[in-house]
């Protein structure tokens, strides 16, 4: 970004997913920026300014997740009617 250099930014997430009573019942939990390096850096040298940028947010996170399935929800497929007439029309 012209006079500005960013340096590289980087962190790492996993999560783990386990289900139970015959998948009905799902677990989730994870974690994220493992490390704790989501930290960002920006440095700038111009004429006889010389400044640098730290920028370091909270940004580990555990997440949990439950989710029950209470059974099968059929989806009805719509009948869709075209009118080709149209369609030609507006090909020209």
């Amino acid at each position: 970004y012209g006079i500005i250099r960013i340096n590289a930014v980087w962190m790492l997430s996993f999560a783990v997913k386990k289900e139970f009573f015959g998948d009905k019942l799902s677990c989730t939990i994870g974690m994220d920026d493992v490390f704790g390096t989501m930290k960002f850096h920006t440095h700038s040298q111009f004429g006889n300014q010389d400044w640098n940028y730290y920028v370091s947010n909270d940004t580990r996170r555990i997440n949990m997740s439950i989710s029950y399935n209470f059974g099968r929800v059929k989806a009805e497929e719509r009948d869709v009617n075209s009118n080709d007439e149209e369609k030609e029309r507006l090909n020209h």
